[in-house]
């Protein structure tokens, strides 16, 4: 899976090696919903802090028998807030893992751009065999000599 950061810190290099292997690439969706969930993380944090101070002041304004019902109201809308956003972070952070989930591996900087078709052959070992009949596809020759039964592997 691509690393977010990499993404983040050089899209335009990973979208470039990407188009080697892909058609078309746009990042921007990820980075958005990064950045989305980044802003929600720095909101929940900024929140939690406000809950901890309210909390260490809440025994304070007791004893010193001031009301705390205002307190007690503010964190209990903290508290809906806090659970709202942190859903929020784990629904972006699937969403994210998904779609980077669907990208391939960068290949490196000496790939060709394409698919199979632009591949080289590099070096070969020995003669390529040269057969009197025509060879099979290694699913025709399995399903020939009944190895796999792929009609009742779909069934099941």
């Amino acid at each position: 899976m691509l690393d977010l950061a990499l993404i983040r810190n050089d899209r335009a290099a990973v979208e470039a090696a990407l188009a080697k292997r892909m058609d078309s690439v746009d990042l921007s969706g990820v980075l958005a919903r990064d950045e989305e969930r980044r802003e929600a993380i720095t909101t929940v944090e900024k929140l939690k802090a406000r809950r901890n101070q309210v909390s260490s002041e809440i025994p304070r304004l007791k004893k010193a028998g001031e009301s705390v019902d205002d307190l007690l109201a503010e964190m209990k809308e903290v508290s809906s807030q806090v659970k709202e956003l942190d859903a929020r972070v784990r629904d972006l952070d699937q969403q994210i893992r998904e779609e980077l989930a669907g990208y391939p591996n960068l290949p490196t900087d000496d790939v060709v751009a394409g698919g199979k078709e632009a591949n080289e052959v590099l070096r070969t070992w020995g003669e390529q065999p040269a057969f009197e009949f025509d060879t099979l596809h290694h699913v025709d020759l399995v399903k020939n000599l009944g190895l796999v039964d792929y009609e009742r592997g779909v069934k099941m």
